[in-house]
């Protein structure tokens, strides 16, 4: 009984774990069904929107060698000439500035003035031009230029400046000798930018120093300084030849009381070259020339290089700083190698073509001779008289006078023997006899010519004389003995007679 309870609870308690095991299968199923559901329906749109998927092809390439630079701006501005200008109230002082691109980029620049310094700088009115273009033109305080690009690697390109006084012409005693000194101040940047920009995009800076100082000419200048000797073709060659050496130019003062500042005077020739008289191109470097009788009369201009014409003549002119012109001389033909043309008299005469005198008084000839060259005051024409030329020592003439052993009759030979004052014997065939050694030579200012005393000889005899007139060198005679020898069968010549005593066998005198 008590078996079969156990047994009837037994399979009852087995049915209820069967119905509880399979009612929590199909709740979990239903809670697995229902977190389907939500997670399709939420993202349903999602699933709508998925269309066609596509498969892509690709490659991959590389590039070497590539190489990224980045671009320079820089430019160089160069003044040429002197940067120290004279300037006076009647012309312009010039300057010329050139401008390259140095760098890899084109640029804008322009120019302004900076540093400015000196009482004369209010006075000052520039204009600028770029390659002939204007592009300022007013005071140099307020200098400042219109942009200028300058495109590609083209040649430099210049800037020339034209720098006039704007003050009263009538009173400028108070600022005769005033300067003013500034820079030329270029600056450039970026084409693609509009305007400078110091730390925008690329840019740089130039600066070129000058100087202009006001002279005022003094009124008796151009009435007394002329042209007074030039030397256009100096030995060598004119290009490369400076200083004294080359191509020169004096000017002469003929006023004896008053010196002038010559700066700001210029020389030209017939092709426009223009020579401007400045401190450092003078001999004495100072462009003021002395009074006459100072000994600094003269200014001697150097022109270092070949500007005057040394085939087809020339004018030289000379033109005050104003520009109106004080003195010119025309040569034509071919100028002599190392002849100038000059004045003789100094500032005054008329001019010849003497020896170079640069820096003192023109001389006609380097042997002294004062009057070379002599103006006929009845015909007008130029008389030339014999040079007397003097040397430091006198030239002297050599009179020899040898005196030959008389010829031996009936020989058979028709050679003839001289005979030496000394013994020929045993002279070897076709040697040369040389002469005895001259007697010492007679003082300069002796004139007087020995004469030898004559022999008294046998009347078969004969005496030939020969005067040798000769240079200081003294030729040798030469005695050849004959080949042919007399016979030794004949009996020998008698000795010629022998001169007296004491006299001597050749004279030598001046």
């Amino acid at each position: 009984m008590k078996r079969e309870k156990f047994m009837r609870r037994s399979k009852r308690g087995k049915r209820k774990k069967k119905t509880n095991k399979g009612f929590e299968m199909v709740k979990n199923s239903i809670t697995k069904i229902l977190a389907i559901l939500v997670i399709v329906g939420l993202n349903w749109t999602g699933l709508l929107a998925v269309g066609r998927t596509f498969g892509y092809f690709n490659d991959i390439e590389n590039s070497p060698e590539n190489i990224y630079q980045a671009g320079t701006l820089d430019f160089s501005a160069k003044g040429l000439g002197d940067f120290s200008l004279n300037l006076n109230p009647n012309n312009q002082a010039v300057r010329n500035v050139m401008v390259g691109n140095e760098g890899s980029l084109e640029f804008k620049h322009l120019v302004e003035a900076s540093d400015l310094e000196g009482d004369l700088c209010d006075y000052l009115n520039i204009m600028a031009m770029f390659e002939g273009d204007e592009k300022y033109n007013g005071s140099l305080v307020g200098l400042s230029s219109e942009i200028v690009e300058v495109a590609g690697f083209t040649p430099n390109k210049n800037w020339n400046f034209k720098i006039s006084f704007s003050g009263d012409e009538n009173d400028t005693s108070s600022l005769d000798g005033k300067a003013c000194q500034f820079n030329f101040y270029f600056k450039a940047w970026q084409t693609n930018m509009d305007k400078y920009n110091e730390g925008s995009g690329f840019t740089d800076q130039e600066k070129v120093f000058t100087r202009v100082s006001l002279r005022v000419p003094h009124a008796l200048a151009q009435d007394y300084v002329v042209l007074n000797e030039f030397l256009p073709n100096p030995l060598g060659g004119d290009c490369e030849l400076q200083g004294l050496a080359g191509e020169w130019i004096e000017l002469y003062n003929n006023h004896s009381d008053q010196s002038f500042d010559l700066s700001g005077w210029y020389i030209e020739d017939e092709a426009n070259h223009q020579i401007l008289i400045t401190d450092d191109n003078t001999y004495n470097n100072s462009s003021v020339i002395g009074a006459k009788g100072s000994d600094n009369e003269w200014l001697v201009v150097f022109i270092d290089g070949c500007i005057l014409n040394n085939d087809g003549g020339d004018t030289v002119s000379l033109y005050h700083n104003s520009g109106s012109l004080v003195d010119s001389y025309s040569y034509i033909g071919p100028a002599p190698e190392n002849k100038s043309y000059a004045r003789y008299p100094d500032g005054t005469g008329p001019w010849y073509d003497p020896v170079p005198t640069p820096g003192g008084p023109n001389r006609l000839e380097p042997f002294g001779i004062s009057d070379l060259f002599a103006i006929n005051e009845t015909s007008g024409q130029e008389e030339i008289p014999e040079p007397i030329l003097e040397t430091a020592t006198p030239s002297t003439e050599e009179v020899i006078v040898i005196e030959e052993e008389p010829q031996i009759e009936n020989q058979e030979s028709d050679e003839t023997l001289i005979n030496e004052p000394e013994e020929l014997e045993d002279v070897p065939q076709s040697e040369p006899l040389k002469e005895p050694e001259p007697e010492p030579e007679p003082e300069p200012e002796q004139t007087e010519l020995q004469v030898e005393p004559e022999l008294e000889l046998e009347p078969e005899q004969s005496i030939e004389e020969e005067i040798l007139i000769k240079e200081p060198a003294i030729e040798e005679e030469t005695v050849i003995v004959p080949e042919n020898d007399p016979s030794p069968a004949e009996p020998p010549a008698e000795p010629p007679a022998e001169p007296p005593a004491g006299a001597p066998a050749d004279v030598i005198s001046e």
